[in-house]
């Protein structure tokens, strides 16, 4: 066993790692791991770059490997919840802090992180016990947060404001907290609350148009049509004035020069009130239009679907358009698979498109997984986890509709 070249690759896989080359660090780490299979902590460095590269599933197995060698570690436990929650696997995580905290029943640290988990996990009274348990010790405006969103889980939904307020008082500047009691005021009809929340966060952070859609939501629930249009019209001239990188949806969605067709997304404007999402609106718009054809889909059709109050009908529908838009694309070119495989490295990041070209390529018999890692090599899609997930969804009961 050569222990320098140990070092060096380990040396080598932390620097990248700390670089953002993921790629690179994870073939370090692996090299290192093959020459010496002993080290519980290269298990762990290994682990943490696929977790960060979203490959959920080696650092389950990778971390598993580890707690062969070590049983006892709670970093390990730790690590090993925080892959399967990335994965969505929400009672698994919620297992690993079980043992955890019988690891650690000293540390009340662990019972926040679990009771984030049971609330995902669907066990919301749970949840509320790991809290209380904990405000015991600590009166934090996190506790108050996640037992007020496990009361809202339950319906509690008057004692559920009163912990979300509560999280607000000992920490005013808490944009989730906000956000949660803004919602339930929503939820139970007492707009002018929720728009004085919605206000505030608007108001307080000037370039995130996601605040501007809540607002405009809760404006049009309270029959504020006009102030509703405004803060829509005022979102949408924010995309198309390419405003700086710090709006979650354009950063991580939208992408240069493919918000177009503004008008045809103002259709949405007019539509009767209907409790639709802002994950609908971030992935509607772009896919309202294309570079090489300006529209793609008729916004009437879009208004007709979203009054049935089926929103993933209409991301059927655009999904079908793009892959109507891409087979024409594909069918002028000389070369029609290079055609194919070049619209996933220069398209942008967005998930309407990407979702399409998983459908198509299973319409063609293509392994569209090699083409979701083509296309994630040197892309950044941390955040969109839940997008994909239901995107894939959709897909895959396309393909079984033999779209």
């Amino acid at each position: 066993m050569d222990l320098d070249e140990v070092r060096q690759l380990v040396q080598s896989g932390i620097e990248n790692y700390n670089q953002g080359n993921l790629k690179n660090a994870i073939a370090d780490f692996e090299a290192a791991l093959r020459i010496d299979s002993t080290d519980s902590q290269m298990y762990v460095l290994l682990a943490a770059a696929y977790t960060d590269s979203g490959l959920y599933d080696k650092a389950i197995t990778t971390l598993q490997e580890a707690l062969l060698i070590h049983n006892s570690k709670p970093n390990l436990y730790i690590m090993l919840a925080r892959a399967y929650a990335r994965n969505g696997d929400y009672q698994h995580a919620v297992n690993c802090y079980d043992t955890i905290i019988a690891l650690e029943p000293e540390n009340l640290e662990n019972r926040i992180s679990r009771a984030d988990l049971l609330i995902r996990a669907d066990h919301p009274s749970r949840a509320v016990e790991d809290v209380e348990i904990y405000l015991q010790i600590d009166q934090s405006s996190l506790a108050y947060e996640i037992r007020g969103r496990a009361r809202k889980a339950l319906n509690d939904l008057d004692n559920a404001i009163e912990d979300y307020s509560e999280s607000l008082r000992l920490e005013p500047k808490s944009i989730s907290a906000r956000i949660g009691r803004a919602q339930l005021y929503q939820r139970v009809g007492q707009f002018s609350k929720a728009l004085e929340d919605y206000t505030y966060l608007v108001n307080n952070n000037p370039d995130n148009t996601d605040f501007l859609f809540m607002r405009a939501e809760t404006y049009r629930e309270a029959g504020e049509y006009e102030y509703a249009q405004q803060d829509f019209e005022t979102a949408f001239c924010m995309y198309d004035q390419s405003v700086l990188y710090k709006d979650r949806f354009k950063s991580r969605i939208f992408s240069d020069n493919i918000y177009g067709n503004i008008e045809s997304a103002k259709a949405l404007v007019y539509l009767e009130p209907k409790k639709i999402t802002n994950r609908f609106y971030t992935a509607a718009i772009p896919a309202l239009s294309l570079p090489e054809k300006s529209e793609i889909v008729n916004p009437i059709d879009v208004v007709e679907l979203l009054n049935q109050g089926s929103p993933e009908s209409v991301l059927k529908c655009l999904i079908q358009c793009r892959i109507n838009a891409i087979e024409e694309f594909i069918s002028i070119a000389s070369d029609k698979d290079k055609a194919f495989s070049s619209l996933l490295n220069s398209s942008p990041i967005n998930p309407i498109f990407l979702a399409s070209v998983i459908a198509l390529a299973k319409v063609r018999d293509s392994d569209e997984l090699q083409y979701l890692k083509n296309y994630a090599e040197g892309k950044q899609l941390e955040g969109l986890e839940n997008e994909f997930l239901m995107l894939e969804r959709i897909t895959n009961e396309m393909e079984m509709m033999q779209f």
